[in-house]
């Protein structure tokens, strides 16, 4: 994710860092809220997280930066406030993704570290997540996607 000179560009930067950010936290919150069941995936959210830990970590200071607002401060504390609401949003559950399709989306990306895949993959599990403010197509239009899909071949539809 680069840092780009203009401001919609750094909107768009920032708006796909939220998305990652989202993704990473919903991931990490879901593998603890489902630590208890048969789709245990907390080894699989590890794997994942340290797969793409410099993406994660990119995605994290480009949405820092944008939180700051060229002030330089408060982007941290921020940060962590939306994180607190990241993690607070999925406390309950993916609104519909269950604990073994969730894992299966953490084991398939933990197996590469192809940040285009990753981003792919946080549009599918998170996208309508992300602020209407960051995404280009009116709210109206979007509905929750059917678990139909192969999730561009990040899930194995096998059962598991």
């Amino acid at each position: 994710m680069a840092v780009s000179g203009t401001p919609a560009l750094a909107q768009s930067d920032a708006g796909e860092a939220h998305k990652l950010r989202t993704l990473d936290i919903m991931l990490m919150v879901s593998s603890l809220r489902c630590r208890n069941g048969r789709d245990d995936f907390r080894a699989e959210y590890q794997r994942f997280a340290s797969s793409h830990l410099a993406t994660l970590n990119r995605a994290g200071a480009t949405l820092q930066r944008s939180l700051a607002g060229g002030s330089g401060g408060g982007g941290a504390r921020a940060l962590d406030r939306i994180g607190v609401q990241i993690a607070n949003r999925y406390g309950d559950g993916h609104p519909w993704m269950n604990c073994a399709q969730l894992g299966a989306l953490a084991r398939s990306l933990g197996k590469h570290s192809d940040e285009v895949l990753l981003a792919e993959a946080a549009d599918l599990a998170v996208g309508s997540e992300v602020p209407a403010s960051k995404v280009a197509v009116p709210s109206a239009s979007i509905s929750a996607p059917r678990l139909s899909y192969t999730m561009a071949g990040l899930i194995d539809v096998d059962g598991t």
